[in-house]
C-alpha cells in the first residue's frame, strides 16, 4: 500500500518540467560568458569597452592567460578593465589546471634576458673611410657571459637596416664588444642617427641617439651622460655602471631624476633585486623608471636574489592577487543570473514542500 501512495504521487510531468528548467538555467549560465581564447569578433563586441577595432586587436594578441592581459589591448586601462570585470561576460579558457585537487593557475612560458646589456661607445664619423671604419660597441655590465644569439641592432634615420646577432654570439662578464660596419651594414649618419638594441623577444634594451656628429670623434656613455670625445680606444670600455646597492651617495647622485634626498631614501630601503623596485622612492614614477633605464647607469648584481621566504610570500600574494573566480565559467556577476538562480531556489523549495505535504496527507 506503501508503494501505491508514492506511486501515485510521483509526477513525470513535473519532473521533466524540473529537469528542462534546469537545463536552460545551465544554457543560461553558459551563454552569459564570453572565452576570450575562442569566440568570434561578433561576441567578443558585447563585452563592455571592446568595439570592433579592438576585438580585432584581441583577436591578434592571443592567446589570453588572464583578463589582467587585456590591458595590453590600446586603450584598456585599469578603470576599463574594472568595467569588464564587473560586467562578468568575459573570461579565460584553459586558466585553470589541476594539482592534487587543487586550482593552479596556468602561466605563459616566457624567455628571460637579462638587463645591462647597452651600447657603450660609437664612431659614427671616422677618419678615413665611412663605410670601413665606422662602429659600434656594446658593454655587458653583468658579471657573467650573455648569449646574445637574436639579439638586434636597428637604425632609425636614412636607409634603415638591422643587424642580428647569429647564433652562438656571446659577450663576456663586463666586457665590451666592437663590431664595425661591414659587419652590420649599418650606416651611421653623420647628421644624426638614433640606434636601438632590441632582446629577441623583441623588447627594448637600450638606445642612444645623436646629431652632427664631429669628424674622429667617438661618442661615449660616461657617468653624467653620453659625450663626444677624441680620447677612445675601441674595446676599452669607457663606461662606468652604479650597483645600486652598493654605490655610495656621490655616485648615485649622478642617476638621473636621484638627487640626496632620493639617494639617502634608496640607501635606507637597499637591497634592491630589480631595478623596476626603484618605485619605492618617494617620487620615482614609471616616466622616472624609464628615464633611469635609458641613461643606463643604475645596474644591480643579477646574481643577488631575495630571501627564500620573501620569494614564498610574493608568489603566494600574486597567485592569491591574479585568482580570479569571475574568470571561472562557473561564477558570473551578472544580476540576471543572481535573480535566475535565486527563482531557482524557491520553485525548488515550493516543490520539495508540496511533496512533503501531499506524503503526509497519504499517510
Amino acid at each position: 500500500m506503501l508503494i501505491l501512495s508514492r506511486t501515485r504521487f510521483f509526477n513525470p510531468s513535473l519532473s521533466i518540467i524540473v529537469f528542462l528548467l534546469f537545463l536552460v538555467i545551465d544554457n543560461i549560465f553558459a551563454a552569459e560568458m564570453i572565452d576570450l581564447n575562442a569566440v568570434s569578433l561578433e561576441d567578443l563586441i558585447k563585452i563592455i569597452h571592446i568595439g570592433e577595432t579592438r576585438a580585432k586587436e584581441l583577436i591578434s594578441l592571443r592567446p589570453f592567460f588572464s583578463l589582467d592581459e587585456l590591458t595590453k589591448i590600446k586603450g584598456i586601462g585599469e578603470k576599463s578593465l574594472e568595467d569588464i570585470k564587473e560586467q562578468g561576460l568575459a573570461w579565460v579558457s584553459g586558466q585553470f589546471q589541476t594539482e592534487a585537487g587543487n586550482p593552479v593557475i596556468k602561466e605563459p612560458f616566457r624567455q628571460n634576458y637579462p638587463a645591462g646589456i647597452v651600447f657603450s661607445k660609437i664612431l659614427p664619423s671616422p677618419e678615413g673611410a665611412d663605410a670601413e671604419k665606422e662602429w659600434i660597441e656594446i658593454f655587458n655590465q653583468n658579471n657573467f657571459e650573455v648569449n646574445l644569439s637574436g639579439w638586434q641592432i636597428a637604425d632609425s634615420v636614412g636607409e634603415t637596416r638591422k643587424y642580428v646577432f647569429p647564433e652562438g654570439s656571446a659577450i663576456g662578464a663586463e666586457e665590451s664588444l666592437l663590431l664595425f660596419r661591414p659587419t652590420t651594414k649599418i650606416t651611421l649618419n653623420n647628421s644624426g642617427d638614433e640606434l636601438r638594441l632590441l632582446r629577441p623577444d623583441g623588447s627594448y634594451a637600450d638606445s642612444v641617439a645623436y646629431e652632427n656628429a664631429p669628424n674622429g670623434k667617438s661618442f661615449n656613455r660616461t657617468i653624467s651622460g653620453w659625450a663626444w670625445s677624441s680620447d677612445f680606444t675601441p674595446g676599452e670600455a669607457s663606461l662606468i655602471s652604479i650597483d645600486i646597492n652598493a654605490a655610495p651617495l656621490k655616485e648615485l647622485v649622478e642617476i638621473v631624476h636621484l638627487g640626496e634626498v632620493r639617494a639617502l631614501e634608496l640607501i635606507s630601503l637597499r637591497p634592491f633585486y630589480s631595478l623596476d623596485d626603484l618605485i619605492r622612492i618617494k617620487g620615482i614614477g614609471d616616466k622616472a623608471l624609464e628615464d633611469i633605464k635609458r641613461q643606463g647607469l643604475a645596474w644591480i648584481d643579477s646574481t643577488l636574489e631575495p630571501p627564500k621566504i620573501e620569494k614564498d610570500l610574493a608568489a603566494a600574494a600574486n597567485s592569491f592577487k591574479s585568482l580570479d573566480l569571475t574568470q571561472d565559467k562557473r561564477v558570473a556577476k551578472s544580476p540576471f543570473v543572481y535573480l535566475i538562480a535565486l527563482a531557482v531556489a524557491i520553485f525548488s523549495g515550493a516543490i520539495i514542500f508540496i511533496l512533503k505535504k501531499k506524503l503526509e496527507n497519504a499517510r
